[in-house]
Order: structure tokens, then sequence, then C-alpha cells
């Protein structure tokens, strides 16, 4: 009997590790997208803002998921205790990579809404996070990285199967529709800064 407790508890601590893997790569690759419009905000505004809107549910998802499994490991449960903790600096890393994700996004968030003639010190601020966050994130991601292709691989292809796969999927693609949803919808508000000057020299 204990053996087979055990092996369920180890299926849904993979279960974790797999939507978790899931939710990174699709973070990594629309962060990349990101990544590029940041060259030239201005005339990217409307796919930059898309894009902030977009990761807000699935990165809420993803600190669940992972808040979940430092609980339980933290809490002592076994499965997760077996699963084993990220390596010490991605550890240390983390609280960062949290704390300047949240802060990007919600001082973006606030920097939109506020509008162009009310932007300080939100953009500021949203700025000064940005720069944190890609720092931690960067190796944060490079920690990651094979495993988190490893992991969404194995989910995709659903082998080795692991229970409640329909579950976790469901649970992704509700994040992406919410996501798609709240992008489409922050696109009224980038009429203001059309014509706006960045920075601090406007």
């Amino acid at each position: 009997m204990t053996d087979v407790v055990d092996t369920a508890a180890d299926l849904g601590v993979e279960g974790n590790s797999r939507i978790t893997g899931v939710l990174g790569a699709i973070l990594l690759l629309v962060l990349a997208v990101e990544g590029v419009t940041i060259w030239d905000v201005r005339s990217m505004l409307s796919l930059h803002v898309f894009i902030g809107f977009f990761v807000i549910p699935i990165v809420c998802v993803k600190l669940a998921t992972t808040s979940y499994r430092a609980f339980h490991y933290y809490r002592g449960t076994a499965a997760f205790r077996r699963k084993g903790p990220p390596h010490p600096v991605l550890r240390i890393l983390a609280p960062v990579v949290i704390v300047s994700t949240v802060s990007m996004l919600l001082f973006g968030v606030v920097t939109l809404a506020v509008g162009p003639n009310h932007r300080e010190p939100w953009l500021t601020l949203h700025q000064g996070s940005f720069i944190v966050w890609l720092v931690a994130t960067a190796v944060h991601v490079l920690g990651h990285l094979f495993e988190t292709w490893k992991l969404t691989r194995d989910e995709v292809l659903g082998k080795p199967p692991v229970p409640r796969r329909g579950t976790r999927l469901l649970v992704v693609g509700v994040g992406v529709a919410v996501g798609l949803a709240l992008g489409i919808a922050s696109l009224k508000w980038t009429g203001a800064w059309t014509n706006a000057r960045f920075g601090h020299d406007g």
C-alpha cells in the first residue's frame, strides 16, 4: 500500500513540474517577442502592451504551481522532498524573480492606466523593475532551460503518461484564453500614448 501511495504522490509532483514547465515555455517564447518590442517601444507599443497583459494570467498560474511546490517541500511532504530543491543559486534568485516580475507587470499596468501626462514615477519604477527582472530571469531561464524543454515535450506528447494531463492542459488553455482577452482589452488604452514621448525628456 505504501508503494502505491508513494507512486501516486510522485506522479502528482511530476504533474506539478510539467504544468510549471509548459507555462515556463510559453512565457519564454512570448517574453522573447516582448524583448524585441523594447528596442522600439514607440512603434511597437500596441504589441508591447498586448503581450504585457497577455502574460499576467499565465504568470499568476505559474506562481501558483511553483508556490505549491515550495510550500510542500518546506512543509516536509515526502514526495516533494524526494524531488529535491532547485540549485542553491536558483533558490536564492527565486524571490528576486517573483518580486521583480510582479513589480514590472504591476507598474506597467499602472503606467498605462494613468496615461502619459501622469506617467511618473510609475514609468521609472516599471523600467527599473524590468532591469532587475532581466538580470535575475536570465539566470533563472538558463538554469531551467533543459528541464523546461524536457517537461514541455513530455507533457505535449503525454509520454510517459502522468494522470490529470487533460486538467493541466485545460488550466493552461484557460490561462492563454484569459491572457488573450486581457491583451485585446488593453489595446483601447494605448491611444493616449500614441503620440507621447517616452523616457524622462518629454
